[in-house]
């Protein structure tokens, strides 16, 4: 049997945790494998993406998550390295932790294998860095197994099936993670997933990309039966006394059976009885059968990504070629039943102009969602917008804080005037805002 030690390179994001370790955790442990964790999210000054949100009603988050180590990562990793002397270290990266992973990394004498979404799409990249032994392209669970009894690359195989996954094992991360600031108050909430897959070819989003990499390998599209879903959904809710639930499914509605979502809405609303959050695209909230089922199930805020007003921007930059009528009818539907969006927005696409987000801000008080997100466009490795951006010579990869300061260097739009844009954004916005709380 092997030691593992999984780093999560957490510092400076929400607070949250990661389905992906802690489902690789439960499995190895399964097999008899000893597993350690590492997580720096309490070390140093503490702070959550939450505070670059422009719209998040202020809580006593800071308060709850109390004090917090003074002490440097790498240091402490060290210890823990030379303490537990693992066979292997794993690590899930994406790039807004790339550089936190490499820091901690970089020149430990344990094999690295790394996996997550990065080494999916850029697997020659992660190939080239002196601190990756190994990577994982893909879901790593029908594999990890196999990798520990003879370590190489890992490359797309079989897809999982979801039942046959274990429970997430939370057990040695800090609770802390479940603290979930929502309207003004701070839950008890824990993240799941139904599904898995992704079928749009958004220009900003890695979906094509990953859907492309698992070709061959099984149905990409892939959701648990409802029964072994809300099995784990409840072991959780008893085990941590959760108040609040999480879907990470990227597209909760997308792709599943209309019977199949009813059971397992009407499970919900009979088993768990809690209010819970999830992403949805536009066009899957126009049916009033599933709208009156979310929010018997106490479904409280959907996460809908409307991105840019401007129909040039939507059909030639993003590839979301979604009519305007199909927003229009999805938010009043959402309105009339009682469930609550945040219509999600970027400014500072490649190409956008005033004129365009002018457009956004327009189309935002047509559509009259209770609550918004405004974000800083930001091109993710393995995207046709990355490649866009990297040609025009609008983008640096890998830069500090990029959610922080518009990261485009365009000469249609500033950084400066970006800033600014969103400011007017919100603050129109604000005039007319007609928000509800459905707890």
């Amino acid at each position: 049997m092997s030691r593992i030690l999984f780093v999560y390179p957490n510092q400076g994001t929400e607070l949250r945790i990661p389905l992906a370790i802690s489902i690789l955790i439960a499995q190895l442990r399964q097999h008899g494998h000893e597993v350690k964790l590492f997580d720096p999210t309490f070390l140093g000054k503490f702070k959550t993406d939450n505070e670059l949100r422009l719209d998040v009603k202020t809580t006593n988050l800071t308060d709850l998550v109390g004090k917090v180590e003074d002490v440097n990562p790498r240091t402490m990793l060290n210890g823990i390295i030379a303490d537990f002397n693992p066979d292997f270290i794993m690590v899930s990266v994406v790039e807004r932790n790339y550089n936190t992973a490499k820091t901690l990394l970089s020149g430990v004498d344990v094999p690295v294998l790394c996996g997550g979404i990065l080494p999916t799409i850029a697997p020659e990249f992660l190939k080239s860095q002196n601190w990756v032994d190994y990577i994982c392209v893909g879901e790593g669970e029908n594999q990890i197994n196999n990798f520990l009894l003879n370590p190489q690359n890992i490359t797309p195989k079989n897809l999982c099936s979801m039942d046959e996954l274990p429970f997430q094992d939370w057990s040695d991360f800090d609770e802390r993670h479940l603290l979930k600031p929502f309207m003004g108050k701070v839950y008890r909430g824990g993240a799941f997933e139904f599904s898995r897959g992704c079928g749009k070819s958004c220009s900003f989003c890695v979906a094509p990309q990953i859907r492309a990499k698992m070709a061959g390998c099984g149905k990409y599209h892939r959701t648990k039966s409802p029964e072994y879903c809300i099995k784990e959904i409840l072991d959780k809710k008893i085990h941590y006394k959760l108040n609040m639930v999480s879907f990470g499914d990227t597209d909760f509605l997308q792709g599943v059976p209309k019977d199949q979502m009813k059971r397992l809405l009407e499970l919900y609303a009979s088993e768990i009885d809690l209010p819970f959050t999830m992403q949805a695209s536009v066009e899957t909230l126009t049916n009033p059968e599933i709208l009156k089922l979310l929010r018997k199930a106490q479904c409280c805020a959907i996460s809908v990504g409307v991105e840019s007003g401007s129909e040039k921007i939507r059909k030639s930059v993003i590839k979301k070629a979604i009519p305007i009528d199909v927003f229009k009818r999805a938010f009043k539907l959402c309105r009339d039943y009682g469930l609550r969006i945040t219509a999600n927005y970027m400014v500072g696409l490649p190409t956008e102009t005033e004129k365009d987000v002018y457009e956004t801000i327009k189309l935002n008080k047509i559509l009259n969602p209770p609550s918004i997100a405004v974000t800083y466009f930001t091109p993710f490795m393995g995207t046709e917008l990355y490649d866009t951006c990297i040609k025009e010579g609008f983008y640096q990869p890998f830069q500090e804080n990029v959610y922080e300061f518009p990261p485009l260097k365009m000469p249609q739009l500033s950084q400066e005037r970006i800033v600014g844009l969103v400011k007017e954004f919100t603050d129109d916005f604000r005039s007319y805002q007609q928000d509800f709380n459905v707890l």
